[in-house]
């Protein structure tokens, strides 16, 4: 791959705004400081979330995963949000839907997050649907900083860092924690291009985020 096609200029950069999120000292990922949501929760909602239709069924179902989880009773306003969030992935979960879906929580959410940020580079498909927008601000997908990176940098990203295997490894450990939330997307693939392609050669190449 040609190097040149792969360095941004400088006035292309995006300026980092606000940057809150703190590292994961286990894995290295940072915190979507956007969205204060609960990886337990997230795991809760994509559970039930073919269960949206009966919302009696999907809120004992929660609760009971929750706990699960958790190790305690989940309050009310803890399951009211979380099947918010169910409602949302159900919305998305057809247009993102994988032709061969792992089986299990853990592997399905976390293919259902690896394929959003896959498909989040193209802008139609980022404004189809206000659930869609919602989704891919919980986890940072930023849509902005997606249009500035090259193709070929997002497919080798996609296809070479491991990032599924990543996201799964992370929801696993994290599900065992109640503290640990959502990750932001977008600090990882900027970290990935900055240490891992040729961005790394020279630091006024480097990207950052907005």
């Amino acid at each position: 791959m040609c190097k040149e096609k792969l360095i941004m200029s400088k006035d292309m950069k995006l300026i980092m705004e606000n940057w809150r999120g703190f590292v994961n000292e286990a894995d290295d990922w940072h915190d979507c400081d956007k969205n204060k949501i609960p990886v337990q929760m997230f795991l809760t909602a994509y559970y039930v979330s073919g269960e949206v239709k009966d919302q009696t069924k999907a809120y004992n179902k929660a609760a009971s995963y929750f706990k699960k989880l958790n190790k305690r009773e989940p309050t009310r306003e803890v399951m009211d949000y979380t099947l918010q969030v169910a409602a949302l992935i159900a919305g998305v979960k057809g247009m993102v839907a994988a032709a061969n879906a792992p089986a299990g929580i853990i592997s399905g959410a976390a293919m259902l997050v690896a394929t959003l940020f896959k498909k989040a580079k193209d802008k139609e498909f980022r404004e189809a649907s206000k659930n869609i927008r919602n989704l891919l601000q919980m986890f940072c997908i930023d849509g902005a900083t997606l249009d500035l990176i090259n193709d070929e940098l997002e497919i080798e990203y996609i296809q070479t860092s491991g990032v599924l295997q990543q996201i799964e490894s992370f929801l696993k450990q994290a599900s065992k924690d109640p503290s640990v939330e959502l990750p932001n997307l977008t600090h990882d693939l900027v970290e990935w291009i900055n240490t891992k392609t040729p961005y790394s050669d020279s630091s006024e190449t480097d990207l950052i985020e907005r």
